[in-house]
């Protein structure tokens, strides 16, 4: 317990999101397991947290409370990264670019918006755990508490009036290292071969699948690069901002 809360307290000091984790697992874990102790060892953490950091945390958490709350009645319903993600009209538009064999464009709406369709790649381990759980008695319940927690709030924060507490297939990477654990104790070495055989297969479309879909790098995005280099210390004739193209 001491040392749980001493790496809460660090995680609250260096990752917001991770705070988010902790916070939301915590309450329903303590909900699930019928246990006070996940929600006071996370209490106990946000002092240890104001306390190593020498009162900073503070302008953390209130930072991030306003963050949370602009981005909820604004961010949210006007980023164009959100603006269609996991909407069932994304989801008709993805099966009709496979029909056309409009891959390239099927595979960029696979990433940003179908949430329940790609974590089948993402977070491939995950629901194989999930599965070794659904079929195993013995397993110990601070595993099954954390599991259930974690894929509640997976599924909560997958609908438009949650988004703002961020990406939720985020909140399934939490449970990888869980997983890989589960997988190595009860599945076979040949069904373990397989689905790193499978992941690294994954990796290798995703991989050549970005490269083509992407166009972060193309020529406009260069010229502007190697303008900056060349004038980043002529202050007399310039001043360059750098401005996210989401935001122009």
């Amino acid at each position: 317990m001491i040392i749980s809360i001493l790496f809460s307290a660090i995680s609250l000091n260096t990752s917001t999101f991770g705070s988010q984790v902790l916070l939301f697992s915590s309450l329903l874990m303590s909900v699930i397991l019928n246990s006070f102790i996940p929600i006071g060892i996370f209490s106990i953490s946000i002092v240890v947290a104001y306390i190593i950091s020498f009162g900073h945390y503070y302008n953390t958490l209130i930072q991030q409370v306003r963050y949370s709350y602009q981005y909820a009645i604004y961010g949210q319903f006007n980023h164009p990264s959100v603006k269609t993600k996991n909407k069932l009209v994304s989801y008709v538009k993805f099966i009709k670019l496979l029909i056309k064999k409009n891959i390239r464009e099927a595979y960029v709406i696979l990433q940003s918006d179908l949430i329940f369709f790609n974590i089948f790649y993402k977070n491939l381990e995950v629901i194989i755990a999930f599965y070794i759980i659904l079929t195993i008695d013995s397993l110990d319940p601070f595993i099954i508490g954390l599991f259930a927690s974690i894929f509640i709030i997976f599924i909560i924060t997958s609908f438009s009036p949650f988004l703002f507490f961020g990406e939720s297939d985020r909140y399934l990477d939490y449970l990888v290292v869980f997983s890989i654990f589960l997988i190595v104790i009860y599945l076979p070495i040949d069904y373990i071969l397989i689905l790193l055989c499978i992941k690294i297969l994954f990796y290798i479309v995703t991989l050549i699948l970005y490269l083509k879909s992407s166009s972060a790098y193309d020529k406009p995005y260069l010229d502007i690069m190697k303008f900056i280099k060349e004038n980043i210390h002529n202050k007399d004739n310039y001043v360059i901002h750098a401005i996210s193209r989401n935001y122009l």
